[in-house]
């Protein structure tokens, strides 16, 4: 097995400025890429090591060249087409802290469909062998490591000036991008469980979507130990989805319909296609 990218990366449980633990996690980034090419080279009696770390360092690169391209606003495509859409909503719109917005969680939605990716044999994946994917799935995560605390940063002070930002104010897309990104701000629970409660009146107002707050909400549940209401937070086990504990589950459909959120059985399959062939227990 390749590093992992948990093993990879030593950072400082206290996240340094922005500016520094974005140099950090790009100095992991290429320290776990030559901890792999070691792997590949030094500890593996398998001829196609070599052929696999080549292949993988193209694809690590087609990542790095997509990034770009998502950075000037180029269309990518299938399964990076929604964080394109970002990009490209975020150059359109005059408000400069909307436009930040939108760029942000362009970037956010890029560094999670590596996996998508990967699952699918899609974009840089195609024709990889496993070896080569992770290899190239865990290089791109390394350098994008810092990505979610600095978002997280960034909307705390927006929020904290402006408020949130409201679709009847800053549209539909801005909306959801700062959803999401509160969504994956897992390493401030307190601010997520904040915002939940600041989202909870403008949910029903219809200044946030119901489903989005849904999520958040099942979201901060898990997180502190209780049941979910949803059943949106769940983990891959032996490939197939398995939701967290959900309560009053003879209501479940009906608080679902309430949110806008699909049946759960249709929900389940879109998950299952998330998830490994055979995996350890994963959250996603």
């Amino acid at each position: 097995m390749l590093i992992h990218l948990a093993a990879a990366l030593q950072l400082a449980a206290t996240p340094p400025a922005p500016a520094s633990y974005m140099t950090i996690c790009a100095k992991s980034a290429a320290e776990a890429r030559e901890l792999a090419r070691i792997r590949f080279i030094a500890l593996d009696n398998d001829p196609s090591a070599q052929t696999d770390f080549e292949s993988g360092e193209k694809a690590r690169q087609e990542i790095e060249r997509m990034r770009d391209a998502l950075d000037a606003g180029t269309p990518l495509p299938s399964p990076y087409k929604g964080a394109a859409e970002y990009a490209a909503a975020s150059r359109g719109n005059p408000d400069p802290v909307v436009s930040e917005l939108l760029m942000r969680a362009a970037r956010d939605a890029f560094s999670r469909t590596h996996l998508t990716a990967a699952l699918r044999n899609e974009s840089w994946a195609a024709g990889l062998s496993v070896r080569a994917k992770q290899y190239a799935y865990s290089s791109a995560g390394a350098l994008e490591c810092g990505l979610d605390a600095d978002n997280t940063r960034w909307l705390k002070a927006q929020v904290a000036t402006r408020g949130w930002f409201l679709k009847s104010v800053d549209g539909d897309r801005a909306a959801g991008a700062a959803w999401l990104l509160v969504q994956h701000a897992d390493r401030d629970p307190a601010f997520q469980k904040a915002m939940l409660d600041l989202m909870a009146p403008l949910a029903a107002t219809g200044d946030v979507e119901r489903g989005a707050y849904a999520l958040l909400w099942d979201r901060v549940a898990v997180r502190e130990g209780r049941p979910q209401r949803h059943g949106t937070q769940g983990r891959c086990n032996g490939g197939r989805w398995l939701a967290n504990p959900i309560e009053d589950e003879a209501q479940l459909e009906a608080r679902r319909t309430a949110a806008g959120l699909p049946p759960m059985t249709a929900y389940q399959r879109r998950m299952d296609t998330l998830c490994p062939p055979s995996s350890a227990p994963t959250s996603r």
